[in-house]
């Protein structure tokens, strides 16, 4: 994952356990909790390395319906 794609960073306890686009990282914050109930799971957002508050509960595809979409990326204007 190129650096400017890592919006996202999850880790459990001291190990980074994912990083990317905010679905990316829930992904793997509900698997981790999966593999191990009690995994002490924090998510942060890269640039401002705020932490960021997922629902984790149930499963993978509960998880990940709760998240918004992403904002669409504006259109690089062509130089001329």
């Amino acid at each position: 994952t190129p650096v400017a794609d890592i919006a996202y960073v999850a880790f459990d306890g001291d190990r980074r356990i994912g990083a990317g686009s905010l679905r990316d990282v829930a992904r793997a914050a509900r698997q981790a909790l999966d593999r191990d109930r009690l995994a002490s799971i924090l998510i942060f957002e890269s640039e401002s390395s705020a932490l960021v508050d997922i629902d984790l509960r149930g499963s993978v595809d509960d998880v990940l319906s709760r998240i918004p979409p992403a904002p669409a990326r504006p259109a690089e204007e062509d130089a001329v």
